[in-house]
């Protein structure tokens, strides 16, 4: 814990997660948090209700696709796939 509180006090975490924010939004087009992606720059989506934005107002929201514990299996799904994409990367290295 000294080791991060040490790094947090000098000001270097923030220059690094400030970079890497830049790049994301430059790079990647990422516009929020959390954002899981592939190595590949394939971005994944949680199922979530998305809004309809006219002029930067929200106009409408979308239904909720799951809530609750029926979110449990899409969540499950979301995160299987960077670990199949890994899998399948390494088959093909291997070959």
């Amino acid at each position: 814990m000294d080791h991060f509180a040490r790094l947090f006090k000098s000001g270097e975490a923030r220059i690094v997660v400030l970079e890497e924010g830049r790049l994301g939004k430059e790079i990647y087009k990422v516009r929020g948090t959390p954002t899981i992606m592939l190595a590949d720059g394939k971005k994944l989506r949680h199922p979530m209700a998305y809004p309809n934005i006219e002029n930067g107002k929200i106009l409408s929201v979308g239904m909720l696709p799951c809530c609750g514990e029926g979110c449990y299996e899409a969540t499950r799904a979301l995160f299987e796939q960077p670990l199949k994409y890994e899998q399948n990367m390494i088959s093909q290295e291997l070959k």
